[in-house]
């Protein structure tokens, strides 16, 4: 069980050249409750049911964004009822996760483009339904490689404006990683990462894409790790918000002593 208290109490905005009217102060008590119950020695189910807030900040009611965006200080709360039920635990020696999610939000806050002109506002979007499954699985092949990965399916419905769109969540997300111990002080990394197509406004779907990052570990002591690798190693050219692509193709070189 569990609950929090939060409020906000704006105070002041400095703003040369405006005169910003302050909101009135909000506050959110949240709640939640978990049953987990064990099925056997390497497993146990669960159901989770929580009341969640999401106060909107100073940047979300103010920020210009650097003359792309209208300030909206009348912005509302957005509330959600989260439900999960899930499973935890080993098959043949691997680590099984699963979960069912179904969210009710009112007033989800999120980024609406062309509001004027080309200016875009954060605004209350209307009350949606999201829904979906989660998959995570990981193990090893013998003592020298390590593998596993997460998929995750996400259906959004705006059920009050369907002719709003909710964006910036791709339907299809799918993560995979391996990790070679290719000798006693080397790991050998690789990371790979699909999303499908995000709509990011009402008229504008990014595409999917696919991503690779690999990189070597060399441990000379317990203490001290060096790394080399490349982030995005087929150079895809991608973007998670319109205007704003990715890197491409990057080198790295890191070291790390922990202490």
């Amino acid at each position: 069980l569990g609950v929090s208290r939060n409020a906000l109490r704006p105070d002041t905005v400095y703003s040369a050249g405006n005169a910003y009217t302050l909101p009135a102060n909000q506050s959110a008590t949240d709640l939640q409750a978990g049953l987990f119950r064990k099925i056997g020695p390497d497993a146990r189910v669960y159901a989770t049911v929580a009341r969640k807030s999401r106060l909107p900040t100073l940047k979300d009611r103010y920020s210009q964004r650097l003359g792309t965006y209208i300030e909206n200080p009348a912005l509302r709360a957005e509330e959600a009822m989260n439900y999960e039920l899930g499973y935890q635990g080993s098959v043949q020696g691997a680590s099984l996760e699963a979960a069912l999610f179904y969210s009710d939000v009112k007033d989800k806050i999120q980024s609406v483009a062309n509001v004027s002109g080309v200016r875009a506002q954060m605004r209350n979007a209307g009350r949606a339904h999201i829904s979906g499954v989660e998959l995570g699985l990981r193990g090893s092949v013998g003592a020298w490689l390590e593998v596993g990965g997460n998929y995750t399916y996400t259906d959004m419905r705006n059920v009050s404006d369907r002719a709003t769109r909710l964006t910036d969540v791709p339907r299809h997300k799918l993560s995979a990683h391996a990790v070679l111990h290719a000798a006693r002080q080397v790991d050998v990394v690789a990371i790979a990462e699909a999303n499908s197509g995000r709509w990011v406004s009402n008229t504008l779907e990014l595409g999917g894409f696919t991503t690779v990052n690999l990189k070597a570990v060399y441990r000379p002591l317990p203490a001290l790790s060096l790394e080399a690798g490349v982030a995005n190693l087929g150079d895809r050219n991608y973007a998670l918000a319109d205007g704003f692509p990715s890197a491409g193709r990057t080198w790295l070189a890191n070291a790390q002593y922990q202490f």
